[in-house]
């Protein structure tokens, strides 16, 4: 993980008084993300922990999908469609 993420993380840490967050944990949240009883704040981290990976091998297609709809619903960017798709 570069210094820059790091500097944001913990940014992020002082900011919103987050913990740290485990790599097997961080990847549990993301891969339910819309499952998940877990604070809006550790979503987010989840997420960003996800994407520091260096590989996502464990990480389905359609888990990144859900999470990216998970982080539009929030921004109020998206919707979804009756398949079950995201819509812009």
């Amino acid at each position: 993980m570069n210094a820059g993420r790091m500097a944001t993380r913990s940014a992020l840490e002082r900011k919103e008084g987050l913990r740290r967050m485990g790599l097997g944990e961080a990847v549990a949240i993301f891969k339910n993300i819309d499952l998940s009883k877990r604070k809006e704040g550790d979503k987010r981290m989840a997420i960003e922990t996800v994407l520091g990976m260096e590989t996502h091998n464990g990480i389905t297609k359609q888990e990144f999908i859900n999470a990216l709809g998970w982080l539009m619903e929030r921004q109020g960017g998206a919707g979804e469609r009756e398949d079950g798709g995201w819509i812009g």
